[in-house]
């Protein structure tokens, strides 16, 4: 969190150099208020910039876990299957919105091929009434998508094809983005925001 608020006193520091220096009045030819505007569109650019950075904060972590695992079901058969996870910690000072039916409804989307996508069991599942409703400091929750089977005639193929990318978004913040390939079983992170290596 310091790292953040020193970005924005960085930026804010930034223009009243500038200013002091005069380098943000603008062309000598401008008029006094055409010169205002510069100062105005240059001090407004910056704490865009500001604000930018101080959004980025590591007090949250949206993890996006692909795991491939044998399945068994009723007749005790084992098949190959995939599942999409969610993992979020907080490293904030305050408690955040959980993982459960009535938080991810509002605060979590699944996105495959950049586009949302989100399973039905996001929206549904059971809680306590009288729950916090909320991922304590310095605690961990996760959200299970269910998991795919992987047969030759899994809806899986059909919907997304053999490879595709997911990531999670909770409250406003992305996880890294997954290149899955089920077919293959392997997993490839394009921008890895959580250190976490590939899967083969």
């Amino acid at each position: 969190m310091a790292i953040q608020k020193n970005l924005c006193l960085a930026y804010y520091s930034l223009y009243l150099f500038l200013e002091r220096k005069e380098l943000i009045e603008g062309p000598l030819i401008l008029l006094k208020k055409e010169k205002l505007m510069y100062r105005i569109s240059v001090f407004l650019m910056l704490m865009f910039f500001a604000i930018a950075s101080c959004g980025q904060s590591d007090d949250i972590v949206v993890k996006n876990i692909v795991e491939f695992y044998e399945y068994t079901d009723d007749n005790q058969e084992t098949q190959d299957a995939v599942n999409f996870i969610l993992e979020v910690t907080n490293h904030s000072d305050y408690p955040i919105p959980d993982l459960g039916a009535t938080s991810r409804s509002e605060y979590v989307n699944l996105y495959i091929n950049g586009k949302p996508d989100n399973p039905l069991n996001l929206y549904n599942g059971l809680e306590l009434a009288n729950s916090e409703k909320t991922i304590p400091v310095d605690s961990t929750q996760r959200f299970d998508s269910g998991g795919w089977i992987l047969t030759a005639n899994s809806g899986i193929y059909s919907k997304y094809g053999n490879e595709f990318t997911v990531q999670w978004e909770y409250n406003g913040i992305k996880s890294d983005i997954v290149k899955v390939n089920i077919q293959d079983k392997t997993i490839k992170r394009l921008n890895k925001n959580q250190n976490i290596p590939d899967q083969q």
